[in-house]
């Protein structure tokens, strides 16, 4: 199998499997709910929010090491704040929610392990 896009050992840390899943359970629950506004914002053209609403899941995706996550929400930072090009920030975007859902799959499978 190939590697995970994240890494659980920050969490594995804890030594409590249900700390753990319960952490993972919030991070299945409110990132596809952040994924939605960082899309309305963008599309409304809301930079400021885009940017604190990228900022925000981008530390929820630190806690999983979830690095390819973390780096797009950085580079979508980034053109929030320029705020030079939307079809940039749309590219950005769109890799995000392919990467979301490649992470989110994984993260249901490990939740019945």
């Amino acid at each position: 199998m190939s590697k995970k896009p994240y890494d659980l050992s920050l969490l594995e840390e804890l030594e409590n499997r249900q700390q753990l899943l319960g952490i993972v359970d919030m991070f299945l629950i409110n990132t596809p709910l952040q994924l939605k506004e960082i899309l309305a914002d963008a599309e409304k053209q809301d930079w400021e929010k885009v940017y604190a609403d990228a900022h925000k899941l981008k530390g929820s995706a630190g806690i999983l090491l979830a690095n390819g996550l973390v780096e797009l929400l950085r580079q979508i930072e980034g053109q929030a704040k320029s705020q030079k090009d939307p079809g940039i920030i749309n590219g950005l975007l769109q890799a995000l929610l392919a990467a979301w859902s490649e992470i989110e799959i994984l993260l249901k499978q490990e939740q019945k392990n």
